[in-house]
């Protein structure tokens, strides 16, 4: 059950925003049938990785719109 609350003030709803970052690193099979992480926000030559971690950190942030393609 939800109960709202009786007023609710700027300052309440600044406290309760949510902030969503998006990554697009999918995983893939890449050469040699390796798994592999490609991020498929970069539209001309997709980046992979053989880590999520090493394409996150390349991959550009989506924060709530995407960067125009590269």
């Amino acid at each position: 059950m939800y109960y709202e609350p009786a007023h609710n003030t700027h300052d309440d709803a600044i406290k309760h925003q949510a902030i969503l970052v998006l990554k697009f690193c999918t995983l893939n099979g890449c050469v040699g049938n390796i798994d592999c992480y490609c991020c498929v926000t970069i539209k001309l030559k997709p980046l992979c990785y053989t880590s999520r971690n090493e394409c996150e950190a390349v991959c550009p942030t989506c924060n709530p719109k995407c960067p125009p393609a590269e």
